[in-house]
C-alpha cells in the first residue's frame, strides 16, 4: 500500500491512527480490518463520502467549537495559533505535533 499511493511507512501509521480514531477500522489480533462505520463509508456514493467524513469529525468537541466558531459568522476566522493554543488546552499533543 506505501507504494501504491506514494508515501512513507510514517505516513501511513498516520492514516491508519486517523481511521481508528475515527472509528472506521480496528485492530483484530494483528490486523486491522472495517468497523461498521467504515463499512457505511465504502458503501456510499463517492458524493457523500465527504459528508460522512465531515459529520465523524464534528464529532469531537474541539472540531465541533472551530466549526460552531467560523460558521456563525461569515467575516470570523481562525489562526493556526489559536487552533494550536486549543489543541494545547485540549489534548495531550506537544511540540512539532501541534
Amino acid at each position: 500500500m506505501i507504494n501504491a499511493f506514494g508515501f512513507v511507512k510514517r505516513q501511513s501509521s498516520y492514516y491508519r491512527q486517523a481511521e481508528e480514531i475515527l472509528d472506521l477500522v480496528e485492530q483484530d489480533k494483528n490486523k486491522y480490518k472495517l468497523t461498521s462505520r467504515g463499512e457505511e463509508y465504502l458503501r456510499l456514493a463517492t458524493e457523500k463520502k465527504s459528508i460522512f467524513i465531515c459529520k465523524l469529525l464534528l464529532e469531537f468537541p474541539l472540531i465541533n467549537d472551530i466549526f460552531i466558531h467560523i460558521s456563525t459568522d461569515k467575516n470570523k476566522v481562525i489562526s493556526k495559533q489559536q487552533i494550536i493554543e486549543q489543541l494545547e488546552k485540549k489534548s495531550h499533543l506537544s511540540g512539532s505535533t501541534l
